[in-house]
Parts: C-alpha cells; sequence; structure tokens
C-alpha cells in the first residue's frame, strides 16, 4: 500500500531523517528519523530497490520518485 500511494521521499542532507510524501492528501506526509546518516542511507537503498529510483538533486534536498 505505501508504494501505491508514495508520491516521493526527500533525504535531509544535514540530518538522518527521511520525509515521505503521499499522494492521498489526508494523509500527507510522514518522516523517518534515524540514528545515522548510514540507517538513513539503508531505507533509501530498499526503497530505491523498490521501485523509487529516480534521483533529483532540488534545493540541497535529495528527492526519490517513482521511476515512470
Amino acid at each position: 500500500m505505501l508504494n501505491k500511494h508514495l508520491e516521493h521521499v526527500e533525504a535531509d542532507p544535514d540530518r538522518p531523517l527521511l520525509t515521505l510524501k503521499l499522494s492521498i492528501k489526508e494523509l500527507g506526509q510522514f518522516y523517518l528519523s534515524f540514528q545515522n546518516r548510514e540507517q538513513a542511507d539503508q531505507w533509501q537503498k530498499l526503497l530505491a530497490e523498490n521501485g523509487l529510483e529516480v534521483y533529483h538533486e532540488v534545493d540541497q534536498v535529495r528527492h526519490v520518485s517513482k521511476k515512470n
């Protein structure tokens, strides 16, 4: 279900934090906070392995979007 409604993921460049933006307006977004950058990178890699493979550099925030 998450993959179906996940629009994109933003990785904070300064903190081990991922912001998951959803297509369901009522849910909006939620945050995954990690103890260190390595944990955040592991989650980002897992999301990429599940079809979220396009990375964009925008305003110093890495975006992961669904691949068309």
